[in-house]
């Protein structure tokens, strides 16, 4: 079978992000941290996860590199992504952080190999055209979570129009709270999760961050 190469970057994080379960196990297990956000073809995927030795957190486990697989369904090239390990960091213990690029759609199999152990394979990965981000017809606009607050402060949309919270903060889960009783709040949304909202009467719609109540936003919604 064919591989292609691929290099992600590392980013030390803190300890305390929850873990998900695994599929599998052995001498070394990876877990992952938080949920993944929405595959894009084309676009950048944050994975984060935790290695652990017989689910013990250990320095040892941050000392090498590890490789993430992608294997389509549909046949073709296997992706081999490099995650570096945190040499000496002794702040990481076993969490790595990697941005990965899949070039294609589709469904694929994958796994993570941490150094020379046996891999820890994960469920179903299925990567989105780049047009899935909303429906068809609905008018699609990001707004961006981070530690300054919420980018834009202030979006406006047409009637019928959805906007789509990313959290990009790497350390922090954040909430979109409406002010308004009419409206669904979102679930605490993980670093790398999304949220979408669909606005079908027009109006002005204020919110704030549950967590951080500091971080407040507006949706205007015309004709």
């Amino acid at each position: 079978m064919n591989r292609r190469k691929a290099f992600g970057v590392i980013a030390a994080l803190p300890l305390a992000l929850k873990s998900s379960e695994t599929l599998a196990g052995g001498m070394a297990v990876v877990y992952l941290v938080g949920d993944l956000p929405r595959a894009i073809a084309g676009q950048t995927l944050r994975i984060r996860f935790l290695v652990l030795g017989h689910d013990m957190v250990d320095h040892l486990w941050n000392g090498f590199d590890a490789e993430i697989h992608l294997v389509p369904r549909s046949g073709g090239d296997e992706l081999i992504f490099t995650v570096p390990g945190a040499k000496g960091d002794g702040m990481s213990v076993g969490m790595y952080s990697t941005e990965i690029v899949v070039p294609d759609a589709g469904e694929y199999k994958w796994y993570i190999r941490p150094g020379s152990w046996a891999p820890t394979y994960f469920p179903t990965l299925v990567v989105h055209e780049s047009d899935t981000g909303a429906s068809p017809g609905d008018e699609f606009t990001l707004v961006d979570i981070g530690q300054n607050g919420f980018q834009p402060v202030s979006t406006t949309v047409t009637s019928g129009g959805t906007v789509i919270w990313r959290n990009t903060d790497a350390f922090s889960a954040h909430q979109v709270t409406w002010t308004s009783l009419d409206l669904n709040d979102s679930a605490p949304i993980p670093s790398g999760g999304e949220y979408a909202y669909t606005f079908d009467e027009p109006g002005t719609y204020d919110y704030y961050c549950g967590p951080h109540p500091h971080m407040t936003g507006r949706i205007n919604v015309i004709d």
